[in-house]
């Protein structure tokens, strides 16, 4: 496993904008739009830290209690058949997301690892706002490495991030 590249703020600042057109149009596409949609969810963390809206703080607050429990989470996702794999990694010093290659390999850096690989209806899903994937799990359609409650964790984050 190699990270590629780690993006720079200005790569992600933006990303919501750009998701938020592709959904409300409904041309999201479950492989080619992953890493929009993950970039997204990042600058949508760091604005809702920045915010005086105690609704908008939820994200922000979700996963600051998550970083209190676990230390540092990194979560790698993989969508079958596209060559680009995302990265995020926290830690409560730390945010960032990246871009990797190879076989998944865990990150040294972090307490927890999470490896995600799913098909592109999936992934789809779950950038269309539906984080509750028991039934792709169950059928092969995504496949877990590492502990499956921490694999749940976004799902409380995709929550706060689409309220």
């Amino acid at each position: 496993m190699k990270i590629v590249k780690w993006f720079a703020e200005d790569e992600v600042k933006g990303s919501i904008d750009i998701w938020l057109e592709k959904f409300d149009n409904e041309s999201l596409d479950g492989a080619k739009d992953a890493a929009l949609f993950y970039k997204a969810l990042s600058e949508a963390t760091v604005l809702s830290a920045e915010s005086d809206d105690d609704d908008k703080m939820e994200l922000a607050e979700i996963i600051e209690d998550d970083m209190e429990e676990y230390g540092s989470l990194a979560y790698f996702m993989e969508v079958r058949g596209h060559p680009e794999k995302v990265i995020t990694y926290m830690s409560p010093d730390d945010s960032k997301i990246g871009l990797w290659e190879g076989d998944y390999e865990p990150l040294p850096d972090a307490n927890q690892n999470v490896y995600m690989e799913m098909t592109p209806e999936c992934s789809l899903k779950i950038i269309n706002g539906d984080p509750n994937t028991d039934a792709e799990f169950f059928a092969g359609d995504l496949t877990v490495k590492g502990p499956l409650k921490l694999a749940t964790k976004p799902r409380d984050w995709i929550g706060a991030f689409f309220d």
